[in-house]
């Protein structure tokens, strides 16, 4: 079996970087989650320090003392879901519509919440069916709130978009090396 490593990191408070490396991750569940009910890093340390900022009133609105944990994730290559690579991604669309056809979800256009759920629904669905216990998703949205709208504003004139990444780990027994810096 052939491993793959990431050096990760996870923007939290301090209370919480402490339980982690004490105790592991806790999973929050949310029905929304971009790629499924795991636990998330980002690849960009800024982005985990952004997130330490409580941008979301849904995630991180709970930040007293903002806290940078840094990991490493171990997993086996075919347990890996990586839609940067043109094969897991077009592997990940076939495994949609196989999941399409097995369940009740319908469709529509402009039900974006319905397709939040969905999302999080199919990649957990992955998770429990195909042994997937690691994805990396990447996003391209129009407006991201860690980049000034005259960035966005003047690098999509280039073409050349600023993809974030973002993994989800199913398991604990995947994270190693945790260590924490508060900021």
């Amino acid at each position: 079996m052939s491993e793959v490593s990431f050096h990760l990191f996870h923007g939290t408070d301090a209370k919480c970087a402490k339980s982690i490396q004490a105790s592991g991750f806790v999973p929050k569940k949310n029905v929304e989650h971009w790629l499924g009910n795991g636990i998330y890093f980002f690849e960009d340390k800024s982005l985990a320090h952004w997130w330490t900022t409580g941008p979301t009133k849904k995630f991180s609105s709970n930040i007293e003392k903002p806290t940078i944990v840094e990991v490493t994730v171990r997993v086996n290559k075919e347990n890996l879901l990586d839609m940067r690579c043109l094969c897991d991604y077009i592997e990940c669309s076939q495994k949609f519509k196989e999941y399409l056809k097995i369940t009740i979800w319908d469709i529509k256009p402009g039900y974006w919440t319905k397709m939040k759920k969905l999302r999080c629904a199919f990649f957990d669905w992955l998770h429990n069916t195909h042994s997937i216990d690691c994805i990396v998703g990447t996003f391209n949205l129009k407006k991201q709130a860690y980049l000034p709208n005259s960035i966005n504003k003047n690098m999509k004139h280039l073409l050349l978009p600023y993809i974030e990444t973002q993994i989800c780990v199913f398991s604990n027994a995947l994270i190693h090396e945790i260590k924490y810096s508060i900021l």
